[in-house]
């Protein structure tokens, strides 16, 4: 009678760590929204303030991929302590490396080519990441790295998934736009637009004649506002808010 006990409470054991690891993946698989961020050391507008500023705005919960040299991965690992997947990526892999050009440079607002490269590679990036995410989501969210709105506040706790999935638009970029510009700090796309999304910028980049503003992803999404103005949901007209929203409204 004992042995039949005991068991009866090794089966009971065995059945709970079972429905445990159950809801543990129902749990992963019930995530709606994929980050994708990046970063790479370029001269840009903010030197030597990552460092702090990583410790609030790579603290997101939600899964991030992140795109990266290996030198940046060691770097960044310090601060992502949450579901982070890094992919490689240099420089000189980029995929807007083919439409750079000499322009692409303005003491203030684009102090080097490869700050403009890192902006227009934003739309591919999202492209990369949809096409090689092992455990894909609805909705795909280009937030920068250095996000402005948590560099002295840490983002809320909760994890970054829509209550209802139907909440946003699944046929356009869900963005910020400030006095007629789109603002490139974060902004989120269904899966199913992507590729069609990443088509047009890239058509557009090529097109782009009027110099060092090519080198701007605003400028180039802000065209793409003029001639797509389908393509785009405004959420807001606050740089960096439409993550902001997403906590206050949708999640």
């Amino acid at each position: 009678m004992l042995l039949i006990i005991i068991m009866l409470i090794i089966l009971l054991f065995i059945i709970i760590i079972l429905i445990y690891f159950i809801k543990m993946k129902e749990g992963l698989n019930n995530d709606n929204i994929t980050v994708v961020s990046g970063y790479w050391n370029v001269k840009n507008k903010h030197d030597n303030k990552y460092n702090e500023w990583f410790k609030t705005t790579l603290d997101i919960n939600q899964k991030y991929i992140f795109f990266c040299d290996e030198t940046n991965k060691k770097y960044i690992s310090k601060f992502r302590n949450k579901e982070t997947h890094f992919i490689d990526y240099p420089l000189n892999n980029f995929y807007s490396k083919k439409y750079v050009k000499d322009d692409w440079y303005h003491e203030i607002h684009i102090p080097s080519k490869e700050l403009g490269m890192i902006w227009n590679e934003k739309i591919h990036l999202l492209k990369v990441a949809k096409d090689n995410d092992s455990n894909p989501t609805d909705f795909y969210i280009w937030i920068d790295a250095g996000l402005s709105i948590y560099r002295e506040k840490s983002p809320p706790k909760e994890r970054l998934n829509l209550k209802n999935i139907d909440s946003l638009p699944k046929n356009k970029l869900c963005c910020s736009i400030v006095d007629n510009t789109v603002t490139g700090t974060s902004f989120m796309i269904h899966k199913d637009i992507i590729d069609y999304f990443h088509d047009k910028y890239y058509e557009t980049l090529n097109s782009c004649n009027t110099g060092f503003e090519c080198g701007i992803d605003q400028k180039i999404l802000t065209k793409m506002l003029e001639k797509y103005p389908e393509l785009f949901h405004k959420m807001n007209d606050g740089y960096g808010q439409v993550i902001n929203d997403l906590y206050n409204l949708y999640i």
